[in-house]
């Protein structure tokens, strides 16, 4: 059987036996006959199993079905053969995902002293030929085991190593071992290359920005632990599709650029996403839903440039794994993480599995409904959404849809290793301000910022592109944003293009971004502003940020200041009849943004807060505040739109479209999506 990902209608499906497969599954490390049933009869027709005989990070077994890889070369295939059973047995027509962990196993390293364990110390083993070979060995058998007896069965396989399997290098940070040393040396052609100490690793020279020149060692490093493991995922990638002769898919999780907070970023070895993005070896990418965002009211949010993703052609899983309000408090007795976020109630629960379809379905992402432990789904009321959400995918499959944003978010990856891994930079100008973009009243497209530099990515319906971390800049990008503003409305953040081939230049940032910047001699956290007929809204990094430039532009009309000092933070100005933005810190809220995508002539949806989701067929609302809700549709083609969810309330089957707006009450906290009907 063959197994791929096509592009129909502009969503994702899975093809596979004359079949399409909605990318709306199942997984658990505890299946058993309940919970298998349960989201077989709700619809799902892809489950996944997990082949593990190790310890989660709770210490206890992530898979109860046994180990598998019990010495150099020698294999037990038993516990995936039980697994394959149960499933077979009580999901009938379901195809399988199977999850192979390729941690090190204690037996092999007594085999190997001073070999680190690589669910904790990634980079230091992962290039360490033995380790790769000898998991690549046992990732072909299990390969090669499961196509030969099940080979109609299967539609892919996901790649699970490092810390929670997903390819965290979690407690060396960046620290040396003599094997990576000496994969280090070899990757720079030099035998007597060390890895910089943590003084000079850690070390920047303008605030929280490294050197280009001063500190090019560290930069050499930090550049080679990414790419390190990046390699790594792509040498097992290779040998596995060549183990199942290119027949099935191939999945990680990988890349979350935008939740890694603080150190992590820098830390754990996701920063070279972009090479898989690029690769032909990885189909689907896997990552939950934001941490950050995920609360009751939250707007949710993606780890990853999903759109980057998504027009590469690939397909992008989103895990639901939140703490529903059924979820167990313990697994063995010990005490499962994440209970503050719990949901208190079933309606949280329902409104929140809502607003994960929602984003999924109007960004052509797939969902993977995750009973972690076991027992997170065990109600009637979920087990009934999921499968109107299974309809609800089945029904949606025919309508043709496409991006509707006019907003696109661009992120950069390579620009955050020139940024000091502990000044939370990240955490506030990429996680964060996903929530501000989420209340913005207008859907945006998130992407790689080497995007808009590529002749293939078409970026015409764009009005507004916002450059969130741009601060190290290829000639080509460089020359490229330029090029847009001269034509296209823009908002920078920060300081973008400080960092120069030679040095740090305040100078380049005023370049780029057409402002007149100055260097002020006090770091700054929060600025103020207030908009026509606001309140004085304060918003800002977590804690003082350094450089801070100011505008000093006679040029540009001030919008807000830095708290601190009361210089201009927030600036715009026109150029070509198009607006201009400057902001000199982080964390927009949803307001100021909405004023300058209005003013860049972005079309607004709604004038509050509430999260919102579209594409151009689909019009999803978290409504928080709940009452009256008001909607302007920038196509007059559209007559009436559908309810899709049922709310407990009185609401017509279809409603109609006056003067291109329609209103509808929602109760406060629910969410709804709707079909835009012409």
């Amino acid at each position: 059987m063959q197994a791929k990902i096509i592009q129909h209608k502009g969503k994702p499906l899975i093809a596979a036996d004359g079949r399409h497969y909605l990318p709306l599954a199942f997984r658990s490390f505890r299946p058993g006959q309940d919970n298998i049933q349960e989201f077989y009869n709700a619809g799902v027709r892809v489950m996944s199993l997990l082949v593990s005989g190790l310890q989660c990070s709770l210490d206890v077994p992530y898979s109860t079905f046994g180990e598998t890889w019990l010495g150099d070369r020698r294999y037990c295939f038993d516990p995936i053969e039980r697994q394959i059973a149960l499933f077979r047995q009580h999901a009938p027509e379901a195809k399988l995902m199977i999850m192979i962990h390729l941690d090190t196993r204690d037996w092999w390293l007594a085999e190997h002293e001073g070999a680190p364990h690589s669910f904790h110390y990634l980079s230091q083993i992962a290039g360490y030929e033995p380790w790769r070979q000898d998991t690549a060995g046992y990732l072909e058998a299990v390969i090669r085991y499961v196509e030969e007896r099940y080979p109609e069965l299967v539609l892919g396989y996901f790649l699970m190593g490092g810390k929670t399997t997903e390819w965290f290098s979690f407690r060396d940070h960046g620290e040396a071992h003599p094997f990576k040393e000496a994969a280090f040396r070899q990757h720079s052609g030099s035998p007597s290359k060390a890895i910089p100490d943590r003084f000079a690793r850690d070390a920047a020279e303008l605030g929280v920005f490294r050197h280009p020149v001063h500190q090019r060692e560290a930069l050499d490093y930090w550049r080679f632990h990414h790419e390190l493991i990046a390699d790594t995922v792509l040498y097992f990638a290779d040998r596995a599709k060549k183990a199942m002769d290119g027949r099935k898919l191939l999945g990680v999780f990988f890349g979350y650029v935008m939740e890694l907070s603080g150190h992590r970023l820098l830390h754990e070895g996701h920063l070279c996403y972009e090479r898989l993005y690029r690769s032909p070896l990885i189909d689907m990418y896997c990552a939950p839903s934001s941490y950050m965002l995920r609360s009751f009211g939250g707007t949710g949010g993606y780890m990853n440039t999903v759109d980057s993703l998504t027009r590469a052609g690939k397909l992008f899983i989103l895990e639901f794994d939140h703490i529903t309000h059924q979820a167990p408090r313990y697994v063995e007795g010990k005490p499962i993480p994440g209970q503050s976020s719990k949901f208190s109630s079933e309606p949280e629960t329902l409104a929140v599995l809502r607003r994960d379809f929602a984003m999924a379905a109007v960004k052509g992402t797939g969902i993977w409904w995750f009973d972690m432990f076991g027992g997170w789904f065990r109600s009637e009321g979920m087990m009934q959404e999921i499968a109107r959400m299974n309809e609800l995918g089945r029904q949606l499959q025919e309508v043709p849809v496409h991006s509707a944003a006019q907003v696109a978010v661009l992120v950069d990856a390579e620009s955050m290793l020139y940024v000091d891994a502990h000044s939370g930079l990240n955490t506030d100008l990429l996680g964060k301000q996903r929530d501000g973009l989420g209340r913005m009243g207008a859907p945006y497209d998130i992407m790689d910022l080497k995007d808009i530099a590529d002749p293939a990515t078409d970026i015409s319906q764009y009005r507004l592109f916002i450059v969130l971390n741009g601060f190290k800049l290829s000639r080509k990008v460089h020359d490229r944003l330029l090029q847009l503003a001269m034509n296209t409305s823009m908002l920078w953040v920060y300081a973008p293009g400080i960092v120069t081939e030679n040095e740090l230049s305040v100078a380049a940032v005023s370049g780029l971004t057409g402002f007149r910047l100055r260097l002020l001699e006090e770091q700054e956290a929060t600025a103020a502003f207030q908009l026509p007929g606001g309140e004085r809204t304060v918003f800002g990094f977590s804690q003082p940020v350094g450089p801070a430039l100011a505008v000093a532009d006679d040029s540009a009309t001030p919008l807000g200041s830095y708290t601190g000092s009361g210089e201009t933070a927030i600036a715009y100005r026109k150029i070509n009849g198009k607006v201009h933005v400057f902001c000199g810190t982080a964390n927009l809220p949803g307001s100021l943004l909405r004023y300058t995508a209005q003013a860049a002539g972005v079309h607004i949806y709604a004038d509050t807060d509430d999260p919102l989701y579209i594409n151009s067929k689909l019009l999803g609302i978290h409504a928080q505040s709940g009452g009256s809700c008001r909607f302007q549709l920038p196509d007059p083609s559209i007559r009436s739109v559908r309810p899709l969810f049922s709310t407990g309330t009185e609401m017509p089957e279809s409603l109609s479209v006056v003067n291109q707006c329609f209103q509808v009450t929602l109760p406060k906290g629910s969410t709804q999506l709707f079909l835009l009907d012409s």
